[in-house]
């Protein structure tokens, strides 16, 4: 929990990097007009989970799974029964997570998967496999991913309000068209409303025709030299954070970041909560603030309505659980 919190505060303290979402002040920019809008968020989920993670893998070569004498067959990709029954509960809990996290304005896909893995890890029998190919470590965050995806569309649709990059890229395609979100969209434009809806189940369906085509492809990637992957990754990695802002200093803090990871991934403190802070912290920072300029400096008003003390007590309980859970295991092996 310690390494998690370290992880956290620094994630906090990288989101406060760029101008004051209040006062419009610049903070910690050092005079570089370039960290204006703050540290990406692209830059440090390549440089964490990307780079760094490649780093490790050719450092520590004895992890590797030497994929050119293992045999691999398309029909390996479907679930067998044995398959399902380890992961239909990870895939319900990543289904239902994801969704609620998808909901939530500034989360999306890419929080509810690090949600939905640390959860299944924690309630895993056998977590330090996690990492190694468990499949209930791959099928409940990629539930909660798919589910956070279509969970970002019911504040768009009843409230008009984007809670994701995806949905806003949506609203402005709503716009042009005059079309406006909100809760009379359904009885104004049904035909919109329900072919967006219609338009997730033919996508899901043709990714699952898509993917099954293509395992040969992927199959063949994991064949590629142990000495041209890292090369491969490395490039683009750089050529995709670069085009995205076309600034080399995306580059440079990619790079910081992968030191970071690499530090992080040896010393065994998780990187999730420093990306999840990185990206809610901007969020929280302002929501917080809003609150207390309503109440004229007062906290109570976290305390007066009874969605504050759920979510507190929420909150409370997560924090308390694993401390319990391991003072009674304690407990356990004394007696």
């Amino acid at each position: 929990m310690i390494k998690c919190f370290l992880a956290l505060f620094l994630g906090l303290l990288l989101s406060t990097v760029g101008q004051d979402v209040v006062s419009g002040e610049l903070r910690l920019t050092w005079g570089t007009m370039q960290l204006v809008d703050g540290v990406g968020f692209i830059p440090a989920v390549v440089g964490m989970f990307g780079l760094a993670e490649m780093i490790h893998d050719l450092i520590n070569p004895s992890e590797f799974v030497d994929t050119k004498k293992s045999k691999i067959r398309v029909r390996d990709v479907f679930l067998t029964w044995t398959d399902f029954r380890r992961t239909f509960g990870s895939m319900a809990r990543g289904g239902v997570l994801g969704f609620f996290v998808g909901i939530l304005p500034g989360a999306g896909a890419t929080i509810s998967s690090f949600l939905s893995y640390g959860l299944e890890r924690r309630l895993s029998k056998t977590p330090q496999k996690f990492g190694t190919g468990m499949i209930e470590g791959v099928a409940g965050p990629e539930s909660a991913n798919n589910a956070a995806s279509s969970g970002a569309f019911v504040p768009l649709l009843t409230l008009g309000i984007p809670s994701s990059g995806t949905t806003a890229v949506l609203i402005g395609a709503f716009i042009i068209l005059g079309i406006t979100p909100g809760p009379r969209l359904m009885t104004e434009h049904p035909d919109v409303t329900w072919g967006l809806i219609a338009s997730m189940y033919v996508g899901n369906v043709m990714l699952l025709a898509q993917n099954i085509l293509l395992v040969p492809l992927f199959i063949w990637l994991l064949r590629v030299s142990r000495n041209v992957m890292p090369v491969i990754v490395a490039t683009v990695c750089v050529v995709g954070v670069y085009s995205v802002d076309f600034s080399m200093l995306d580059v440079w803090f990619m790079l910081i970041f992968t030191a970071l990871g690499y530090g992080f991934k040896v010393t065994g403190i998780p990187g999730a909560p420093l990306v999840i802070a990185l990206v809610l912290g901007q969020n929280a920072e302002y929501s917080l603030r809003q609150s207390l300029v309503i109440s004229m400096g007062s906290p109570e008003i976290f305390f007066t309505r009874p969605i504050c003390i759920v979510l507190f007590a929420i909150a409370a309980a997560c924090l308390l659980y694993p401390l319990i859970r391991s003072r009674l295991r304690g407990l356990e092996e004394t007696e």
